[in-house]
């Protein structure tokens, strides 16, 4: 999960390194609210429970440190 830009980024990738979800969501300013639906129907679509992703990683860039705090 990348949210250290405009757009939110969500990449999730089985134990092969293989990518299952490279998807973004324009974000306006520090606007968060649609984030954990939009993450939930790109799981949802591809099949993945959340509680089956063993690893998240938090984009650090310009920004991070709002983008972790949401």
């Amino acid at each position: 999960m990348d949210l250290s830009g405009p757009a939110a980024v969500l990449a999730v990738a089985d134990a092969d390194g293989r990518m299952l979800i490279d998807s973004q969501s324009p974000m306006r300013g520090r606007e968060a609210a649609g984030l954990l639906p939009w993450m939930s129907e790109r799981l949802e679509a591809e099949s993945i429970a959340v509680d089956a992703i063993d690893r998240w990683t938090i984009g650090a860039g310009p920004g991070s440190f709002t983008g972790m705090r949401l």
